[in-house]
Formats: C-alpha cells, structure tokens, sequence
C-alpha cells in the first residue's frame, strides 16, 4: 500500500483504506510491477503471474486491466503503463483474464 501513498493515489484519488488481501502481479518470474514504474513491451510480453491473497478460497474475485499507450513517431518503443485494479465481486460472478483473441494489441502510429 506504501507505493499508493507515495503516488498519492491514496489522498487525492481514494480516501485511506484498509486493504482487505494482498495482492502481487511480477512478469517473467522477476518483474514485479509498482506503482509509478514504467514496464518495457519486452518486459510485458508474456502473461504476468497475479497472486491475490486470503485464506478463503471460495471467495472470488475479477481482475481489471485497463492498457494505456503512449504511440509517438520518433521513438523506436512503445511505453507501456498497465493499471491493476482488483474489485470484490458481488453474487459469487467471477470473470476470466482476456483470452488470447481479446488482448489488446498495438497498433503503429498512422
């Protein structure tokens, strides 16, 4: 929760909570993803490994990606920013990760 605080998403965005599981997504065994770092596409190229926490198993939950570019001509990357957002699911629904013919894909600058 220390990086939504020093980002001053908690503040200015949310007011303070308490979380209620904890929650972890790391790209290639290695790469944990943080608040205010930038992840390269080589970095973001396979699927990342998202650990939610809690001692209840039963209890579901829906992972929300929302893929933000940035597409400039002069440059050679592409700057990735990916925001996670976990929300608590109501009446027990929980929905799948995008399956491969529904992940965003990049298109270049026109």
């Amino acid at each position: 929760m220390e990086p939504l605080i020093v980002g001053r998403v908690v503040g200015e965005v949310v007011e303070m909570f308490n979380p209620s599981v904890r929650m972890s997504v790391t790209y290639n065994s290695n790469k944990q993803v943080s608040n205010g770092h930038e992840l390269m596409p080589a970095v973001v190229a396979s699927r990342p490994r998202v650990d939610i926490g809690g001692d209840d198993l039963r209890t579901p939950y829906t992972l929300v990606t929302n893929l933000l570019t940035i597409l400039k001509q002069s440059l050679c990357y592409v700057p990735l920013m990916l925001y996670l957002f976990l929300s608590w699911t109501h009446g027990g629904r929980c929905f799948p990760m995008f399956e491969d013919h529904d992940r965003p894909r990049l298109s270049k600058p026109q």
